[in-house]
């Protein structure tokens, strides 16, 4: 299990992107049951990252190389697919070797945000008014310097976007500028940081590790921010 998103009825929605028995896709847990039940999975080979829109049009990064939209009727369509944005590149410096492209995702307004892993980016889309996806453009370009293990992405205050690089260890800003500061990083977050989420009451990121691989065991670790 990966992204997870709640609509505007406290539904949730869980990115499943398994190998085993469970089929791919995007699976719903309703308000006040406790079995979740398939909802979406048309064209879904790695779904990762998922987002809810203002009128429940669901979001979801594909890893493989696409942004898809479902409705609500659980209707899958690709809404944006460029290879230099949304591509995995087995040819890049800052590859992972697990093929994983677009990855975190988060919508606003009037565009969609999302990581590209392997090409250590974070791409904006606008989104027009008829729903249909703009211009692509780079919020930070390709950088294994700064970027490296991009991963789950969360929106804070002032414009800040947060961002967990699994591969440094690290929680990263990146301001509406584009310019990339490490926010925290160390011993509490060397089990593969893939997730976060903002919280404006708390003034804190709450990050998960997911304990990948040979990493060691998973933690949920509160950073306290200034702003």
């Amino acid at each position: 299990m990966l992204g997870l998103a709640f609509d505007s009825r406290e539904n949730l929605y869980i990115a499943v992107a398994s190998t085993g028995s469970y089929r791919r896709g995007v699976y719903r847990l309703t308000r006040g049951s406790d079995r979740a039940s398939l909802f979406a999975s048309t064209d879904m080979v790695w779904p990762s990252g998922v987002a809810v829109d203002a009128d429940d049009c669901l979001f979801v990064a594909d890893a493989s190389g696409k942004i898809l939209k479902v409705s609500t009727e659980g209707r899958v369509s690709t809404w944006f697919k460029q290879v230099e944005f949304t591509a995995p590149d087995d040819a890049s410096a800052c590859t992972t070797g697990h093929r994983i492209g677009a990855n975190g995702l988060l919508v606003q307004s009037d565009a969609l945000i999302f990581s590209n892993t392997d090409r250590a980016s974070l791409v904006k889309v606008a989104r027009n008014p008829d729903g249909s996806a703009g211009a692509a453009s780079f919020i930070v370009a390709p950088n294994c310097a700064t970027f490296r293990g991009v991963d789950g992405i969360t929106s804070g205050s002032a414009g800040v976007i947060y961002v967990v690089s699994n591969q440094q260890g690290a929680v990263l800003a990146v301001s509406p500028g584009g310019t990339v500061t490490t926010v925290a990083s160390g011993a509490l977050f060397d089990a593969f940081p893939s997730s976060l989420e903002y919280s404006a009451t708390n003034r804190s990121l709450f990050v998960i590790n997911a304990a990948f691989g040979d990493k060691k065991e998973p933690r949920l670790v509160k950073v306290p921010l200034g702003d």
